[in-house]
């Protein structure tokens, strides 16, 4: 998956005085190799050979997706943030893909998620689901250059939120950044959730890829 967490930046100039890291600087650093395990696994966009291929890769995602995003809904704090998960959703575009695909419920692989225990970790997973927001619009525009990809209107997850993703992701980084400068120990509990959620989608692409060596 291509990798939209990176943020190559200018250190601090000569004599300038360090400043503590920002918590979303700290998050895409610590998550960094965690990110990477995930694209490679993924294989995305090679992985996807024919609309079979993709509705399968869909299906993996939502097996995570889902019970994340649901756990998101427990926690009470995000309008203090400015955030809401709810808007954020990209669980139902998924679905909707698959009906467009044909694909129902029952395909749909059970991924063991367990529930976030605070909501400094379940912030660390939605920091996960959205940084996939900038991915999924690059993977989309390379599946659509393939003339030999039909996948009519079931594109809507990967496209994401249009133009409006790039000010989504800022809008997610400054609550990050806020809420580490609120609570300076609590960012553990973020990277942890990040790590948490990374997890479930490196044991949903491993098991698909297995499957799909299995058919091949």
């Amino acid at each position: 998956m291509t990798n939209p967490l990176r943020d190559d930046r200018d250190g601090p100039g000569p004599g300038a005085t360090a400043e503590p890291e920002r918590l979303s600087l700290r998050l895409r650093d610590a998550t960094r190799e965690a990110h990477e395990r995930v694209e490679a696994l993924s294989g995305l966009p090679d992985s996807i050979r024919d609309r079979a291929d993709y509705a399968t890769c869909l299906a993996a995602m939502l097996g995570v997706w889902g019970p994340i995003e649901r756990d998101l809904r427990r926690w009470p704090d995000w309008e203090a943030l400015g955030l809401e998960p709810a808007g954020r959703a990209r669980g139902p575009l998924l679905e909707q893909d698959l009906m467009e695909l044909q694909v129902g419920a029952e395909a749909v692989p059970a991924v063991p998620v367990g529930p976030s225990g605070s909501f400094a970790e379940a912030l660390g997973r939605l920091y996960v689901l959205e940084g996939s927001a900038l991915g999924g619009r690059l993977i989309l525009a390379a599946l659509r250059r393939r003339p030999d990809l039909d996948l009519g209107e079931a594109t809507r997850f990967f496209d994401g939120r249009g133009s409006d993703t790039g000010r989504l992701w800022g809008a997610l980084r400054t609550a990050l950044d806020r809420f580490g400068d609120r609570d300076p120990r609590a960012g553990a509990a973020v990277i942890r959730g990040a790590h948490d959620a990374f997890a479930a989608f490196a044991a949903a692409f491993a098991r698909h890829r297995g499957a799909r060596n299995e058919a091949a």
